[in-house]
């Protein structure tokens, strides 16, 4: 090989080893909503008035979500494809049928010295989260998981579902004798179970458990008692310093409004998860070594594209699963909460001849069909569909990141994005 030869191929590989480098990142934090699709998207940036912090991520794509058994994935496989790279049956949490655990970002960041961090206003021991630190084939096992989230080595873990880590005794749900609160103090967590805990808890790890089930509806929270989606995603970021990691940010609570059609919800659910989009993009700005990624674990609800009534809304002001918990058992209040909570006025024929078949089984039915014919919106499915999802990207491996076919693709990627 001639002089020339030589300088061409010792230019073109470092060329390649510089692409190679600036597509590692230092650190990743992928944000997940749950059920959240493209119409739904549009909706919430309609009802914001056009612009969300989620359009500032520099790049977008789209992937799919099919499981390995089902072109409709659940939770815990779609949950497993983002958290493994590998896509499993559905009711398995990173593992195969035959057995096999898989690795998650977060077991290979750990790995690698990183820290650890997830956030998420559903319960810390739901499909999602769990998929990055816990191995089951049984998704709704949630009293083992809670087991596994105290040997995964987290440094922190915030969200709801304190009844799987404290036994029945003590108020929780667990069948043991373990009180896992207890546990986690003595391996050296700083335990948070209020707002005010959480915002002046200080350690090397951190267990904010601050609700027995899922937090509330972003709709329904009580700021001075509830931190939000985005207070808790600020609080992660300044415990881990400039330390490698990964976090994930899980808006969960978004399926459940969708999946229950509950659109104002809904949209407040998006607005609460693209608020804590804001805190890591404005933190990724100032890091240029950090890996954003934004996408979902599968659309839910079938909702179709349409104009909808945004002013509307805006009127509502409770979620359809408050209204039915404060309806009487003789619905003697049925106005009171239509009137004060969900913008009504007055009842056209075809709504009263809807209420009047109301009855304590139906009556989140009724009423989630009340705000949807009255804002314009059709849903088509009460749980989670095939369509393909969204993906948006910023800094390190962006590109590469969205143009993954993909859940099981990103999540490869985003493996290889820090090795």
């Amino acid at each position: 090989m001639d002089m020339r030869k030589m300088l061409l191929v010792s230019i073109l590989l470092a060329l390649f080893a510089m692409s190679t480098v600036a597509q590692q990142a230092k650190s990743v934090i992928l944000l997940v909503g749950n059920g959240l699709g493209s119409v739904q998207l549009n909706l919430a940036r309609s009802f914001a008035g056009g612009h969300l912090h989620i359009d500032e991520l520099t790049h977008q794509g789209k992937m799919k979500t099919g499981s390995a058994n089902s072109p409709v994935p659940d939770l815990a496989a779609a949950g497993t494809a983002l958290a493994t790279g590998r896509k499993t049956n559905n009711g398995l949490i990173s593992m195969l049928p035959s057995g096999e655990k898989l690795q998650s970002i977060a077991q290979l960041m750990k790995g690698k010295g990183g820290k650890v961090g997830i956030i998420t206003d559903g319960r810390v021991t739901q499909s999602l989260p769990a998929a990055f630190y816990a191995w089951s084939m049984s998704a709704t096992d949630e009293a083992a998981i809670a087991e596994q989230a105290m040997g995964a080595k987290l440094d922190l873990l915030i969200g709801g579902g304190r009844n799987a880590f404290r036994p029945v005794i003590f108020g929780g749900k667990r069948q043991d004798s373990r009180d896992l609160l207890l546990t986690a103090q003595i391996d050296g967590f700083i335990v948070a179970q209020t707002r005010e805990t959480l915002e002046t808890a200080q350690g090397k790890k951190l267990l904010g458990l601050l609700a027995n089930d899922q937090l509330p509806f972003e709709i329904d929270r009580d700021p001075e008692r509830l931190p939000s989606l985005a207070d808790m995603t600020r609080k992660a970021l300044d415990e881990f310093a400039q330390d490698p990691f990964f976090l994930l940010v899980s808006g969960s609570r978004m399926g459940d409004a969708s999946m229950q059609n509950d659109p104002a919800s809904m949209v407040m659910e998006i607005l609460a998860f693209d608020r804590a989009v804001a805190v890591v993009l404005e933190y990724a700005r100032t890091h240029p070594d950090v890996l954003v990624v934004v996408t979902s674990t599968f659309e839910a609800g079938g909702l179709l594209d349409g104009k909808a009534d945004i002013e509307y809304l805006k009127q509502v002001q409770k979620s359809v699963e408050q209204m039915d918990r404060e309806l009487k058992w003789d619905f003697s209040n049925l106005w009171d909460l239509l009137s004060l909570d969900a913008g009504f006025e007055d009842l056209t024929v075809e709504e009263a001849q809807l209420l009047s078949t109301i009855d304590s089984t139906n009556a989140p039915y009724i009423l989630s069909t009340l705000l949807n014919n009255r804002a314009g919106l059709v849903w088509t499915s009460q749980g989670p569909t095939g369509s393909s999802v969204p993906v948006f990207a910023y800094g390190p491996a962006a590109e590469t990141i969205v143009k993954q076919q993909d859940n099981a693709g990103l999540g490869m990627a985003l493996k290889q994005a820090i090795q």
